[in-house]
């Protein structure tokens, strides 16, 4: 009944006309800010939403990780949302967009040293950060609309979701998907300079070629 009071939404009217086009929404946002919280309002807000999420493993996580893994596991779980594992088969992701409902996924990878699927090394923020390719494989192949979206603090105890553009993919020439992540990256990289104390995985940076990282695979 108060969700209102804490967040709003600028560029519902984004959501809606990708809507229209009846092969669902991709919300692509960042570990920035509460990234959950819009997944949550839009799911209030009468939408059906599923995300695609990563839990770090218990074994791979301290005592403390493993608290906070449980803590974030009954959350998700009182929330009205579906949550598809990112580890797990991709089937319910393209159900859900078939169905032309939302779903959101994360653009700068899953914040726990996990690299799952490919990647693309790109220049960022004066080193090089490795960038998921699914969101926009998944957005081509479905047909989805691909929506960059930011959580920004716009007050004590108050949020603003700040709807993008949708992104206009083309791919390279070669059949690549590198030219599309990086206009998410572009995107991105200016939010984290304007809000750089909103992003919680500056940490992810690599200060090194991606030519001579192990962990960055081209597409």
């Amino acid at each position: 009944k108060n969700i209102n009071r804490f967040i709003t939404i600028d560029g519902m009217d984004k959501i809606e006309k990708a809507l229209s086009q009846g092969k669902g929404c991709l919300l692509v946002h960042g570990h920035f800010g509460p990234s959950q919280f819009p997944l949550v309002a839009l799911a209030l807000q009468g939408h059906r939403v599923s995300q695609i999420n990563y839990l770090r493993p218990m074994k791979d996580s301290s005592y403390i990780g493993k608290i906070i893994v449980k803590i974030k596991e009954k959350c998700e779980s009182r929330a009205p949302v579906k949550f598809i594992p990112a580890t797990s088969f991709m089937r319910p992701v393209f159900q859900a967009l078939k169905r032309n409902e939302i779903v959101f996924t994360a653009g700068d990878g899953t914040g726990e040293g996990a690299f799952i699927g490919k990647y693309v090394p790109i220049r960022f923020s004066g080193g090089h950060l490795n960038f998921p390719a699914g969101p926009v494989s998944i957005a081509k192949k479905t047909g989805a609309v691909l929506l960059p979206l930011f959580t920004v603090k716009v007050g004590r105890c108050r949020y603003k979701a700040i709807i993008e553009d949708p992104l206009e993919l083309q791919g390279g020439k070669d059949g690549s998907l590198n030219g599309d992540v990086e206009k998410f990256a572009e995107i991105f990289e200016t939010y984290v300079k304007r809000y750089p104390c909103h992003w919680y995985i500056m940490d992810s940076i690599q200060w090194l070629n991606p030519e001579d990282d192990p962990y960055a695979k081209q597409q």
